[in-house]
């Protein structure tokens, strides 16, 4: 039997084995330890090209026969008859979806049909890994995957506010989320998102770090609050500078290391542009030196992996929306001072902080509004509902009812440096704490 069922994995291309490799796209992501563990244990694979394909939806008949066996759970016979009309016999992945719908793990549609092939929600997901690992957790809620949301937030399995209901699961996410409850069904206890920095001592200076990445030497400003701790948990923020100021200059006028002790701050430097004086963030390497500026602080610092956050002014606003909208699963909070609207794909929500004048001489007025609008669809906000917030001193607008507890809050009119509209909000005088610190108390609400 254990023969059959490697076989069955081995057929298709995307559990191609390629035993305990480390695969090409996961050197630098948060997932690289779930994917790992899973593959450790013969229980998923990536493709044949050596990818595990991180950032790729998973399907429901991968996440079923991967739920299955990491699950243990006893499986039924299974007959050569068809369970679906779409699930074939001679498919590596009928044994599986056949068990998971008797044993009431996952169910088919309302046509008669299973649909292996698609997509999977991460409630979808959640739903699927509760009923394999048999939690015993049921209650009758209005929307029927309130109480999964409750269970998993209170047992720090997953957050609540890093998908919507129709947030598609990655390969890499769903890798964590089996992983988490492994875990839990381990323990029986609720989990922790401390990273693995927390049992590094040595760590505790700022400094500017270099790391190699795509080939080149890139280099971020660490700023680490004094009488650092690795028994207790930072948050992250991630500040990108704009195309004429650098990584020193941000980390003076933001701001965001004055009057805090809650924050670990990295300064990233941008590389420099091609067809212009000043910096880019365009090219994709840039994306994978964020991804390694996260890792290598989750590696060597403690902090808390669900209270990481992005910041950027002008065309680092651009930059901090990419990463938001290509990272969402990691990144809890966006703040952007001055900039347009990042227009690839953005596919998950993020709660998110927009200051913008209406005089901006270099990011207009109607490009800001563009990149709140493309955050209010995104998290599936109401837009005509709204209420008045502070923000530092001044009073924004916020969007209620979005999706999971995100958020989009609305800043105009702000007194910027020398009264320059494009500049960074500073509460009126250079010397006060201003944006900086209204963006971190900010995120620290978020919590």
């Amino acid at each position: 039997m254990k023969r059959n069922i490697l076989y069955a994995l081995l057929v298709p291309v995307f559990f191609c084995w390629n035993i305990f490799a480390d695969f090409t796209d996961i050197e630098y992501s948060f997932y690289r330890d779930a994917v790992l563990n899973l593959q450790n244990q013969w229980l998923t694979n990536g493709y044949g090209d050596g990818s595990y394909g991180v950032e790729n939806n998973i399907t429901r008949a991968e996440i079923l026969t991967i739920l299955l066996r990491a699950s243990a759970i006893t499986l039924p016979e299974i007959g050569t008859e068809k369970c679906f009309p779409d699930v074939d016999t001679n498919l590596w992945y009928h044994r599986y979806i056949c068990a998971a719908n008797k044993l009431g793990v996952a169910n088919g549609f309302s046509d008669g049909k299973f649909k292996p092939n698609d997509s999977v929600t991460t409630l979808e997901a959640l739903a699927f890994a509760n009923k394999a690992f048999q939690t015993g957790i049921a209650t009758t809620w209005e929307k029927w995957y309130e109480w999964l949301q409750q269970f998993a937030e209170s047992n720090r399995i997953m957050a609540t506010h890093g998908y919507t209901t129709s947030t598609k699961i990655s390969r890499g996410k769903s890798a964590e989320l089996i992983t988490r409850f492994q875990e839990f069904k381990r323990t029986n206890s609720p989990l922790t998102y401390k990273s693995t920095g927390c049992n590094i001592s040595s760590q505790s200076i700022s400094s500017e770090v270099t790391l190699t990445v795509a080939g080149k030497e890139r280099q971020f400003n660490l700023f680490v609050p004094s009488g650092y701790s690795n028994s207790r948990e930072y948050s992250l923020a991630i500040a990108t500078h704009g195309r004429t100021n650098s990584k020193d200059q941000v980390q003076k006028y933001m701001g965001l290391d004055k009057w805090q002790t809650d924050f670990i701050i990295a300064y990233p430097a941008g590389l420099p542009a091609a067809s212009w004086s000043g910096f880019s963030w365009s090219e994709k390497e840039n994306m994978t030196f964020v991804d390694a500026i996260m890792k290598h602080i989750s590696d060597n610092y403690c902090i808390n992996r669900n209270q990481i956050y992005a910041v950027g002014h002008s065309l680092g606003g651009w930059m901090a929306q990419r990463i938001a909208c290509l990272r969402w699963e990691f990144i809890s909070g966006l703040a952007v001072v001055g900039s347009g609207g990042y227009t690839g794909t953005c596919s998950g929500p993020v709660s998110s902080l927009f200051f913008q004048n209406v005089n901006d001489h270099l990011s207009s007025y109607a490009s800001g509004v563009s990149a709140r609008n493309t955050r209010l669809k995104v998290n599936e906000c109401d837009a005509s509902s709204t209420e008045n917030v502070q923000i530092g001193s001044l009073t924004c607008t916020k969007y209620n009812k979005c999706s999971a507890g995100n958020e989009v809050v609305w800043c105009e009119g702000y007194t910027g440096y020398n009264n320059d509209p494009h500049s960074w909000p500073t509460g009126g005088s250079w010397q006060s704490p201003g944006g900086g610190t209204w963006i971190l108390e900010y995120f620290k609400n978020l919590k």
